[in-house]
């Protein structure tokens, strides 16, 4: 929870403290200002009109993204440590998206802040082989269809993701359906969008009914075959 979890809470905390902290006006600005105001009160009034519909544009918005993970919509056996916390990301993704709006509503020429959270699958790294290492056997066989993606795929696809404004961003095509299947109040991208959600949704919940009745089959079969440890090597009654 410590690294998956509060290192991300504490990031964003730190964040959005330094970009929501209200700055106080230089005084080049009040200068500006004041001149501005005094030479829009000697102007005529059409022309006090017209400049106030061409100010200057508002900043570029601000982004906040989260990695968490495929687990965060489906999780298996043996990651009881760790999809909980990439759960929690989404949660506080949705939240704070929501949160935001009170900033942007309260001062509207501040720059948005805008949230996002990636949700891969399997990344082939150094730390996936790391954790390969200690994963227990039968999280490896409940994980032998999934073909992870090279961190190039899993980023390339990310970036995409980001470019099209999507909060919940997905790499592969799975974690898409399943997230389908969960998306709750989550931002969707208008009516359309949701109305597609939904059919798929639909769908996936009837397939995932099937997928969770094999992966309970899957490890109830390896539980009278090798124990309840995970292990393969250790004895029935451990």
């Amino acid at each position: 929870m410590d690294s998956n979890y509060f290192t991300s809470l504490y990031m964003a905390h730190a964040t959005l403290q330094s970009w929501l902290k209200p700055s106080p006006p230089s005084k080049n600005a009040i200068t500006t200002n004041s001149s501005t105001d005094a030479a829009a009160a000697a102007a005529p009034s059409s022309s006090s009109s017209s400049s106030s519909h061409h100010g200057p544009p508002p900043p570029p918005a601000r982004h906040l993204i989260f990695t968490a993970s495929f687990l965060a919509f489906f999780s298996v056996t043996g990651f009881a440590p760790y999809s909980p916390c990439k759960a929690a990301l989404r949660a506080l993704s949705d939240t704070l998206s929501q949160e935001m709006n009170l900033y942007a509503a309260a001062h509207p020429r501040a720059p948005r802040v805008r949230l996002h959270t990636v949700f891969p699958a399997t990344i082939f790294t150094e730390s996936y082989e790391a954790e390969n290492r200690i994963k227990t056997d039968v999280t490896k066989m409940l994980e032998e269809g999934d073909d992870g993606q090279t961190p190039e795929v899993v980023a390339a696809r990310s970036i995409r993701g980001l470019e099209r404004g999507q909060e919940l961003i997905t790499t592969e095509v799975l974690a898409w359906l399943v997230k389908r299947s969960m998306l709750g109040g989550s931002v969707r991208g208008g009516f359309l969008q949701a109305l597609g959600d939904w059919i798929v949704a639909c769908i996936m919940g009837i397939v995932m009914v099937f997928v969770r009745e094999d992966v309970d089959r899957k490890v109830r079969a390896w539980g009278r075959k090798y124990g309840a440890s995970g292990m393969k090597k250790d004895d029935k009654q451990t």
